[in-house]
């Protein structure tokens, strides 16, 4: 909302911007997944099970490439060993950086897997729900981002589409770090699975 006031009003205040390093926004993404984090080690402490420790990994991984951007520099690294062609309206930088955050993804989702087989039946059905909401986080700062880097369109377009990418990243870490938050204060009789209602009531009463 700030963002949005901040540019209708011509405030010039670019730590009000979504797309500003180091700004209100981002140390405020911070701060959410340090709380995700957080409750997912409690969680593994509350239900004595390792298995939510693998999704606090992920998201350390996701705090720390966030802060530190990982996949920015290593991906100007992998870029330089690219042939200096581009690719659908990407640059060489932004395949790098797709490349090293795939690469990463794969590796940490694979270990979440693992975790999924040998995990309980709770643990399963809180996996659902984190992928789902990954799901949406990947289309924000990934799908988003490629359509608004490559794509020539005017300022308004432009603007709207970072909108979408960077608010639709914040609005959806909100939304994990209210569910793990969920996770640790609701029992299991009264938990109702983002995942399973969503397939029971959208999927099965279309079938």
């Amino acid at each position: 909302m700030l963002h949005i006031i901040n540019k209708v009003f011509y405030w010039d205040d670019s730590m009000l911007s979504l797309g500003t390093d180091r700004g209100y926004s981002e140390i405020y993404q911070y701060i959410k997944w340090f709380w995700i984090i957080f409750l997912l080690v409690y969680l593994s402490f509350k239900k004595r099970s390792f298995s939510y420790n693998v999704w606090g990994l992920f998201f350390t991984y996701l705090l720390l490439d966030d802060a530190l951007q990982f996949h920015e520099i290593a991906g100007a690294i992998v870029a330089r060993g690219l042939p200096n062609v581009s690719f659908a309206g990407l640059r060489i930088q932004d395949i790098g950086e797709l490349m090293v955050s795939g690469t990463v993804g794969l590796v940490l989702l694979l270990l979440v897997l693992l975790t999924y087989i040998l995990g309980s039946k709770v643990f399963r059905k809180l996996s659902h729900d984190m992928v789902l909401l990954i799901a949406v986080l990947i289309f924000c700062g990934v799908v988003v981002d490629v359509v608004h880097t490559s794509i020539n369109a005017n300022k308004v377009i432009k603007g709207l589409l970072g909108l979408i990418e960077d608010g639709g990243e914040m609005v959806v870490v909100s939304i994990i770090c209210w569910y793990v938050f969920l996770q640790n204060i609701r029992n299991e009789e009264d938990k109702v699975n983002l995942f399973d209602f969503l397939y029971f009531n959208l999927i099965k009463r279309s079938a």
